[in-house]
């Protein structure tokens, strides 16, 4: 709940200063005028505020056989989450 006011109060902020990382996504603007957008701001939400912020919690490569105890493949992030970049070090 505290994620999404805060995901909602980002959004508003952003369209007020016109300052973020998703401006275009916000503001639902394409690259023809003529066309219409295919996913609206409504829709990307979840996505540009919740998941890309707590993919890392969940989204971690195994690298041992499943069981009681895994070690996982460490990795890194330059862009807010959105691409990784996998090391050789492993975490148990």
């Amino acid at each position: 709940l505290i994620l999404t006011v805060f995901g909602h109060l980002r959004d508003l902020a952003a369209r007020v200063t016109g300052r973020s990382r998703y401006y275009k996504e916000i503001i639902g603007s394409v690259d023809d005028p003529d066309m219409a957008p295919l996913i609206y701001n409504k829709e990307t939400f979840y996505t540009r505020r919740l998941y890309d912020r707590i993919s890392d919690c969940w989204n971690r490569p195994i690298s041992s056989k499943p069981g009681a105890r895994i070690d996982v493949i460490k990795r890194t992030s330059d862009d807010g989450n959105k691409s990784y970049k996998l090391h050789l070090d492993k975490t148990r």
